[in-house]
């Protein structure tokens, strides 16, 4: 072959190549408005759910390592005890003692009233239990309390 066969065949092959090409970009170009095709949809029903077996694990009484049953546990019901909720006494001062023949009275300041009490007398849920001259017992909502001078 000669060398200006070569050339033309090579020629004619890049102009049909490029040609090719060339009317791909502009039948892409000028292809106008495509048809829009209508879709049509399905209702959508969802499947019936198949209600599941439940298994359950089947216990083993035998200990395989020990080769004894084992006795089912016993729960242990613990009782939880309510903590008593401490007792605030009213403020109290223990101002003296009076003492006269068989009376013991008790000079006592309860939230800034003075009172005078006897053994076992009783003001505003406080109850004197005993006292001497230097020390009273106060008993409030069941619990005991010393007061000093």
């Amino acid at each position: 072959m000669n060398k200006q066969r070569k050339t033309y065949i090579l020629l004619a092959a890049v102009i049909i190549i490029w040609s090719i090409v060339g009317f791909q970009i502009f039948g892409y170009l000028n292809s106008g408005e495509e048809e829009l095709t209508e879709v049509s949809y399905k209702k959508f029903t969802p499947k019936q759910a198949k209600e599941k077996e439940l298994y359950t694990v089947a216990t083993h009484e035998r200990d395989p390592f020990l080769g004894k049953y084992n006795q089912p546990k016993k729960k242990v019901v613990r009782t939880v005890k309510k903590e008593k909720e401490p007792v605030i006494f009213p403020s109290i001062q223990y101002k003296g003692f009076i003492k006269n023949k068989d009376k013991q009275l008790f000079i006592l300041t309860i939230n800034g009233a003075q009172k005078i009490l006897q053994v076992n007398q009783v003001f505003n849920d406080l109850k004197v239990v005993s006292g001497n001259n230097r020390e009273v017992t106060l008993k409030y909502k069941g619990e005991v309390k010393s007061f000093s001078k």
